[in-house]
């Protein structure tokens, strides 16, 4: 028996691969240029896909269906990474924005013709928060309560990319009830990566949003009043499950605890779930502990007074 499971998703794969590399016209007169990446965005790509179990459980799929997808999903964040390193560096050169990033993403989406209404806007938020990261580390950036948050919703733009792109490449519709229960989620994920690479965030000069907490307020203050914003996102979440189809909070449980998922809570009611979720969220890997914020020179021109108590 295992033998032909074996055998049935190797040539699963193997049709998958078939249909996604028939998309693709038969000479490519497209000029490839703008698609290009190096090793090192692979390497940033790697920690995102470090974990199949649980991407199988994001993206809904089996294992064959994300070995042949993976490709393409690996390619798609290495360039938006691409455009994030080169930010990075604009920030610290005072450089114009680079947009051949975009330029990639698109050409490798509408080969496969997947480049949708959908997409594009997220495309669009990912530009967005590109152009926002980089004004608010300016002397007149300093950003309204509104764009805070906006800033940090707009930040995983690209694993929304990914979770839309993934069903297209799949042939199955976008669930919008999962999509609406793992935005609170990704924005603790993308926080929880800023916690992890901080101190090299601070000597590199680049954006990291324990560094923009110490500027909107007192350094003393920072961490409690970002574990205040993640413990807001946790309760979205909790919210979110609660009004979640079935099918979505089993997706979520298998996502959150893989690859040591129990099916036994995929049914409980509606409210031991509430309680379990808020508990797996502190204790999960989106979880991180707050360092000691540091003493940097102020970003900003403005000390407007009542900017700390709005933000509250």
């Amino acid at each position: 028996m295992a033998v032909k499971r074996t055998t049935q998703q190797a040539e699963s794969y193997r049709e998958l691969n078939r249909q996604l590399v028939s998309r693709l016209p038969q000479a490519v007169t497209t000029d490839l240029t703008s698609t290009s990446i190096t090793y090192l965005h692979c390497l940033k790509v790697s920690r995102v896909l470090r974990s199949e179990p649980r991407l199988h459980a994001l993206l809904d799929c089996s294992p064959a269906e994300y070995g042949a997808i993976q490709p393409i999903l690996q390619h798609l964040l290495a360039m938006t990474y691409r455009g994030d390193l080169t930010i990075e560096e604009g920030q610290r050169t005072s450089s114009e924005l680079e947009t051949h990033w975009r330029q990639g993403v698109e050409c490798v989406l509408s080969l496969h013709g997947v480049l949708d209404q959908e997409t594009r806007g997220a495309l669009d938020d990912l530009a967005l928060f590109f152009e926002r990261e980089s004004r608010v580390m300016t002397p007149t950036g300093r950003p309204s309560p509104a764009e805070v948050a906006a800033l940090l919703r707009l930040r995983s733009a690209d694993l929304r990319i990914v979770l839309r792109v993934a069903c297209k490449l799949l042939g199955r519709p976008v669930s919008e009830d999962f999509m609406q229960l793992v935005e609170g989620m990704q924005v603790l994920a993308e926080i929880s990566d800023d916690l992890r690479s901080y101190e090299q965030d601070v000597r590199e000069g680049s954006f990291n949003t324990l560094r923009l907490y110490a500027q909107l307020f007192p350094v003393s203050q920072a961490a409690s009043e970002l574990n205040r914003t993640r413990e807001r996102y946790v309760e979205q979440t909790v919210n979110s499950l609660q009004q979640a189809t079935r099918p979505s909070i089993i997706r979520f449980q298998r996502f959150l605890t893989a690859p040591a998922a129990s099916s036994h809570w995929n049914y409980a009611p509606r409210v031991l779930l509430a309680r379990r979720a808020r508990n797996l969220l502190r204790q999960s890997w989106l979880w991180e502990d707050i360092p000691q914020p540091i003493e940097e020179e102020r970003w900003w021109v403005d000390e407007p007074s009542t900017l700390r108590s709005r933000l509250r």
